[in-house]
C-alpha cells in the first residue's frame, strides 16, 4: 500500500482515505456484503431461538451484564453480574463464587500445570483450587488488565498503567509472572495458528512479532484491531477510523460489513454485528458465514461459544442470553408481524411448507422466503394434507378446499368440519367429521360434487364422536382415536369395533395415533402416556390386554396430552403440550429398555402450547418442523442428535432455616426434631448446561404411599413442612440426555423429641418402683454378660473365623489353584487375613483398629473378584473419614461385605456387578454405607439358607445386642432393598453407624 495515501491529524494520528478502503471492497467483499444486505435492511423471515436468562427462567435478573463471559470446563458460565464479583451460571441456578474489593470485572479463567488463573480487569488470582486463590498485582500499582490469551500453556495479557500512558506485556507460566515488554504505545498478544505474536503499532502501521521463536517480524502498512487470524496472510480486523469488518488476504483488503451499531469489544472467531433490527453472529473461521441471528436482541458486546450444546451465550445491555444454532423460528408469517393462530403445516413435493392460521389465511415458506396468501377469509383448521401435488386444507365452518397453488383452488366440500385427513393405500380420503364419525370419498372423485361422501358411524359399529386422528395398519384396517376411546374399521367388511375409555379397564383416549415403519401402532393419551399395540389377532376382537404402556418416567403421565406423533428416522417424535420427546425405536424393536431423549423446554421458549398434528420432516434437508399456537419452528434434529450427552448425578442441600446440610446419594442425613420443616435444593452440573427432567418424591419408609409424589419437571427446589419424626427417603429419578434414567436416593432421619418417646413416660412411672430391683438385676446382669460374651468370643473365633482350620486349608486350596496364574495372589490375600485373625486371637480382644478391619475387607473383596466375580466393580468413597485407630468389633465390615458378595452379587447373572462402599463422619458418629446391585435382601437370605451360610451375621448381631445394652445405640445396622421397584435386581444397601467416644474396655471383654 502506498504510504503517500496516509496523513496525520492534529493529534498525530494516522489517517486513511475512505475511498482507498472501498477500492479494495469489490474483489473479495461483494458476495458477503450482498448477502448481509439481503436481510439486514428488514427483519429476517427466520431467526434462531434465544433463551433469556432472567427471573422467569432462572429466578434472577441481571442489570449490569456488560462484561466478558466464559464457558468453564464443566459447562458453567462465568461472569461478573456486578463489579468485584464472580458468578457461575449452572444448569438452573446462579452461584456467587466470590466477592472482593477492587477486583474489577471478570475477564478470563485458565488452568496451567494444575494451577488456576482468574483474570479480572483490576486484579489477578492464582492458586491450586478455588479455596486457595491468592490475589496478585503485577506490572503497575493499580494496573488495568486486558487482552488475555492462553497460548502453548502460557497466559499472556497486557497491563496498563493507571495513567493509560504505559503498557506491559505479561506472561504467566503456571507458577511465576514474567514481564516480556514495556512500551508507551499499546502492546497486545494475538494468537496465529497456535503461536503467540506481539501486536504493536508504529508510525506507519501495525507489526506482528513472534514471542516464542526468532521468526522475522511482519509489518502491515495500515492500522487495525485484530479480530481473528487464519494465518499471517489471512485475517479479519476492524478499522477504528472507518469502522466495519475487513478481510486481509495476501496483500488485498476488502470490507465485508458496514459499521456495526454497537461497539466491538470482544474479538475472536465469532463476530457480533448489529444493524438496528437485530443481531447477527458471523463465524470468521468459516469465511464469515452467518451462524446465528435474532431480532430479540438488538445488541450484544460479549459472547462465549459452547461446543457441547452448539449455542452462543451473549451479554450486553444488562442482558444474559443464549442463542441455539440448531433451532430456527419463524415469527413473522402473517402481515410481516406475527405467526399467530397456527393450525396446520404440510409440505408439497416441490418443497414448499404451507402454514395455515385460524385467524385467516395461510403462508408458504421456501428457499426464497415467505409468501402470504391473499385469501384472508379462510380460517384454517387442523388436518391439512398433501394429495399428489395439491394441498387439502380444512377450514372452520366453510368446508374443505383443494389447492393447486397458493391462488388456485377448488372447494370440495361445503359443510364438513374436519379435524384430520388421511389418504389410504387405496387412495381413499378419510376425514374426521367433527361430531359424527369418519367421512370418506375416493381421491379421484374428490372434485366431483355429484358423488356423495360416505360415513362410518354407529351403523358400522363406530360409536366415537370427535375423532381426532386416523392411521392404517398393514392389513388395511383403519384406526382412529378420540376422547371416548379407540375405534377400528375394516373397509373390506364395512364393519367397525369400538373400545370405549374406562380408567380401570381401558385407559386410552386422546388426540393422536401413528404407525411406525416397523408396523407398530402407537397411541398418545390425554395424560401424556404412550401406548402401543402388541396384539397378534384380529383387531376387531381387540381387548385391553392387546395394548401395552411404554414405561419411561418421561411418558408415564403428567396430565398434559400427547398432541402429535411422527417418525424421524429411528425415532418416534412425541409432542406433548409443552415438551418434545424422542423415543428410540431401534432399541424398542430390539426389546431393550425404553430410551427417550428430549428437547429441553427452555430451548424452545414456548409462549403458547404446541399445536396438534403440526409436525413434518423436511424432504429437502431432513430437518423437523413443528409449531406452537404462535410460532413455527425448524429443528436441525440431525445436528442436535450428534451433540455429546452427559450423565448427571445430583447432590442436595437441605436448608432448615437455622442450618444447611449437604449430602450425596445414599449418604444418610440426620435432622434434629426441631428441623422437621425444610427446603431441599437439588444441585447438578452438565457440560451442556441445560436442565434435566426429573421426578422427585419424598416417602416415609413406614408408609406405602409417598408423602409427596413429584411430577415431571425441571424444578430443583422442594419444600416440606411439619414432618413427623422418622426415616424418610428423598428419591430423584433423573432423565438423562442419552435417553436413559437414573434413580438417586437420599436417606433422611428426623429425630424425636425426648418426650415423644414412649420409653420416656414408662421410665417416669417406673423409676421409683424399679430403682431397688435394678441394682440387684444389674449385678446379676454383669455376671451373665461376662459369661455370654466369653462364649460369643469362643464361638466367633472357632466357628466364624477358624484361623487354624484356614491354615490347614491352604494346601488343599493351593492344589486346586495350582495351575492358575492368580493362585499366588489369592494365597497371599488369605495368608494376610489369617495373620490378622491370629494376632486378634492371641490378644484376647473383641475389638480391632479400623485399619485392620479395612484390610480384612479389601482382601475379602480381592479374593471374591479373583475366583467368582471377574466383572466386579468396586467404588470406595471417602475412606479416610474413619481414623485408622478407631476400634470396632472384628468382622463388623468384613462379614457384611462378604455377605453382599456371596449372596447378593454372585447370583446376579448379568454384569456389571457393582459394590459401593462409602464412609462419612457426623458430629457424633461415623458411618459406613455398603450397597450393591445384586438380588436383594429377600433372595440373599434364601441363598444364604440353601448354602448354610449366615453364621457370621448372626454372631455379629448378638455381639451388637450386648454392646447396645451397655451403650445406647453404640452400633446400629440397617439393611434393606436399594431399588424395591426392580423385581429382578433390587440390590441391597446396608447402613452402619458407629457412635464416637465409647470406651469398650469398660465392658471387661
Amino acid at each position: 500500500m502506498d504510504r503517500g495515501l496516509y496523513w496525520k491529524d492534529n493529534a498525530g494520528r494516522l489517517k486513511v482515505p475512505l475511498l482507498y478502503c472501498f477500492s479494495r471492497l469489490f474483489p473479495y467483499g461483494v458476495l458477503l456484503f450482498s448477502f448481509h444486505l439481503s436481510f439486514s435492511q428488514s427483519l429476517p423471515i427466520w431467526e434462531h431461538r434465544v433463551l433469556p436468562y432472567n427471573r422467569y427462567t432462572i429466578g434472577q435478573d441481571f442489570y449490569e451484564m456488560n462484561a466478558p463471559i466464559e464457558v468453564d470446563t464443566d459447562g458453567a458460565v462465568l461472569f461478573s453480574a456486578e463489579k468485584d464479583q464472580l458468578c457461575a451460571l449452572h444448569n438452573l441456578e446462579v452461584e456467587e463464587l466470590f466477592k472482593g474489593e477492587n477486583v474489577g470485572t471478570f475477564q478470563r479463567k485458565y488452568s496451567v500445570g494444575g494451577q488456576l488463573f482468574y483474570g479480572f480487569d483490576r486484579s489477578l488470582y492464582t492458586g491450586g483450587d478455588r479455596q486457595s486463590l491468592q490475589s496478585t498485582q503485577v506490572g503497575f500499582t493499580g494496573a488495568h488488565y486486558t487482552q488475555f490469551f492462553l497460548i502453548n500453556k502460557k497466559v499472556y495479557f497486557t497491563a496498563i498503567s493507571p495513567s493509560g500512558q504505559q503498557y506491559k506485556l505479561i506472561r504467566w507460566d503456571g507458577h511465576h509472572f514474567h514481564e516480556e515488554l514495556k512500551s508507551s504505545t499499546p502492546l497486545y498478544t494475538v494468537e496465529v495458528k497456535g503461536k503467540a505474536y506481539l501486536l504493536s503499532y508504529h508510525s506507519t502501521g501495525t507489526s506482528l512479532k513472534p514471542l516464542e521463536d526468532k521468526a522475522p517480524q511482519r509489518d502491515y502498512p495500515f492500522f487495525f484491531t485484530a479480530q481473528y487470524f487464519n494465518s499471517l496472510d489471512d485475517f479479519y480486523f476492524t478499522d477504528e477510523e472507518h469502522e466495519g469488518l475487513f478481510h486481509y488476504s495476501y496483500g488485498k483488503t476488502s470490507r465485508l460489513l458496514p459499521p456495526s451499531k454497537t461497539e466491538v469489544r470482544n474479538p475472536g472467531r465469532y463476530y457480533l454485528y448489529t444493524d438496528g433490527n437485530g443481531l447477527t453472529v458471523y463465524d470468521l473461521a468459516q469465511e464469515g458465514k452467518p451462524i446465528g441471528r435474532t431480532s430479540e436482541l438488538k445488541s450484544a458486546y460479549y459472547k462465549a461459544f459452547s461446543a457441547e450444546s452448539q449455542s452462543l451465550y451473549l451479554a450486553g445491555n444488562g442482558q444474559l442470553s443464549r442463542l441455539f444454532t440448531f433451532l430456527r423460528c419463524y415469527p413473522r408469517l402473517y402481515n410481516g408481524t406475527n405467526s399467530d393462530g397456527l393450525r396446520t403445516i404440510v409440505q408439497t413435493p416441490e418443497g414448499k411448507i404451507w402454514v395455515g392460521s385460524a385467524n385467516g389465511g395461510f403462508s408458504t415458506v421456501d428457499d426464497k422466503g415467505t409468501h402470504e396468501s391473499s385469501l384472508r377469509s379462510l380460517q384454517i383448521n387442523y388436518g391439512g394434507t398433501v394429495i399428489g401435488k395439491k394441498v387439502l386444507l380444512n377450514t372452520y365452518h366453510k368446508g374443505l378446499y383443494l389447492f393447486e397453488n397458493e391462488h388456485k383452488f377448488v372447494r370440495v366440500n361445503d359443510t364438513l368440519l374436519s379435524l384430520h385427513n388421511y389418504v389410504s393405500q387405496k387412495d381413499i380420503l378419510y376425514s374426521c367429521a367433527q361430531g359424527y364419525g369418519i367421512a370418506y370419498k375416493a381421491v379421484q372423485d374428490l372434485q366431483d360434487r355429484r358423488i356423495p361422501w360416505k360415513l362410518i358411524d354407529h351403523r358400522q359399529g363406530l360409536t366415537l364422536t370427535q375423532c381426532q386422528s386416523i392411521c392404517e395398519d398393514p392389513f388395511g384396517n383403519l384406526w382412529t382415536i378420540s376422547m371416548q376411546g379407540v375405534g377400528i374399521y375394516a373397509p373390506e367388511q364395512d364393519k367397525a369395533y369400538t373400545l370405549h375409555y374406562d380408567k380401570d379397564n381401558f385407559p386410552i383416549r386422546g388426540a393422536c395415533l401413528f404407525m411406525d415403519k416397523e408396523k407398530t401402532l402407537w397411541f398418545g393419551s390425554e395424560k401424556g402416556q404412550l401406548y402401543f399395540w402388541k396384539g397378534k389377532g384380529n383387531p376387531l376382537e381387540a381387548t385391553a390386554g392387546d395394548f401395552a404402556l411404554l414405561r419411561h418416567p418421561l411418558l408415564l403421565g403428567n396430565n398434559r396430552p400427547i398432541i402429535f406423533l411422527h417418525q424421524w428416522q429411528d425415532y418416534l417424535v412425541v409432542g406433548v403440550t409443552n415438551k418434545i420427546f424422542l423415543v428410540d425405536l431401534k432399541s424398542f424393536h430390539q426389546g431393550q429398555p425404553a430410551k427417550v431423549k428430549y428437547l429441553p423446554p427452555l430451548v424452545m421458549g414456548l409462549e403458547t402450547p404446541l399445536e396438534r398434528a403440526c409436525v413434518l420432516t423436511d424432504e429437502r434437508d431432513n430437518s423437523l418442523w413443528f409449531a406452537s399456537s404462535n410460532m413455527l419452528f425448524q429443528w436441525d434434529i440431525a445436528k442436535w442428535l450428534t451433540l455429546p450427552t452427559f450423565p448427571v448425578e445430583p447432590s442436595i442441600s437441605i436448608s432448615t432455616g437455622k442450618a444447611e446440610v449437604k449430602g450425596r446419594a445414599d449418604d444418610p442425613i440426620v435432622l434434629e426434631a426441631n428441623q422437621n420443616s425444610f427446603d431441599i435444593h437439588l444441585h447438578y452440573q452438565s457440560k451442556d448446561n441445560l436442565p434435566r427432567f426429573l421426578v422427585a418424591t419424598l416417602k416415609d419408609k413406614n408408609e406405602k404411599a409417598p408423602i409427596e409424589q413429584g411430577v415431571l419437571l425441571s424444578d430443583t427446589e422442594y419444600r416440606f413442612q411439619n414432618l413427623s419424626p422418622g426415616n424418610y427417603t428423598f428419591s430423584v429419578v433423573m432423565c438423562q440426555a442419552d435417553g436413559s434414567y437414573t434413580r438417586y436416593e437420599f436417606p433422611l432421619n428426623i429425630k424425636k423429641y425426648f418426650w415423644q418417646d414412649t420409653y420416656f413416660w414408662l421410665v417416669v412411672v417406673l423409676i421409683p418402683a424399679a430403682t431397688g430391683l435394678y441394682m440387684i438385676w444389674n449385678m446379676r446382669k454383669i455376671d451373665r454378660q461376662d459369661k455370654e460374651i466369653m462364649l460369643l468370643k469362643l464361638n466367633s473365633l472357632n466357628k466364624q473365623f477358624r484361623p487354624h482350620f484356614m491354615l490347614n486349608a491352604l494346601n488343599s486350596l493351593g492344589a486346586e489353584l495350582y495351575d492358575k496364574p492368580h493362585a499366588e495372589r489369592i494365597l497371599s490375600y488369605i495368608g494376610e487375613n489369617i495373620s490378622i485373625i491370629h494376632h486378634f486371637s492371641q490378644g484376647q480382644t473383641t475389638f480391632i483398629p479400623f485399619s485392620q478391619e479395612w484390610k480384612l475387607t479389601e482382601n475379602t473383596i480381592a479374593i471374591q473378584r479373583e475366583i467368582f466375580l471377574p466383572n466386579l466393580q468396586v467404588q470406595v468413597e471417602n475412606a479416610g473419614a474413619i481414623p485408622d485407630d478407631f476400634l470396632l468389633p472384628m468382622g463388623l465390615l468384613q462379614v457384611i461385605v462378604e455377605n453382599s458378595l456371596l449372596h447378593g452379587l454372585r447370583h446376579r447373572s448379568t454384569p456389571p456387578q457393582i459394590l459401593r462402599i462409602a464412609f462419612w463422619e457426623r458430629p457424633v458418629a461415623y458411618g459406613i454405607s455398603i450397597s450393591d446391585n445384586g438380588v436383594g435382601v429377600t433372595r440373599s437370605k434364601e441363598y444364604a439358607g440353601l448354602q448354610r451360610h449366615g453364621t457370621g451375621l448372626k454372631t455379629l448381631q448378638r455381639i451388637l445386642n450386648i454392646l447396645n445394652k451397655h451403650f445406647d445405640h453404640a452400633i446400629t445396622i440397617t439393611m434393606e432393598d436399594k431399588n424395591p421397584n426392580d423385581e429382578q435386581y433390587p440390590g441391597t444397601i446396608t447402613i452402619i453407624q458407629l457412635k464416637k467416644g465409647i470406651d469398650y474396655e469398660k465392658i471387661n471383654l
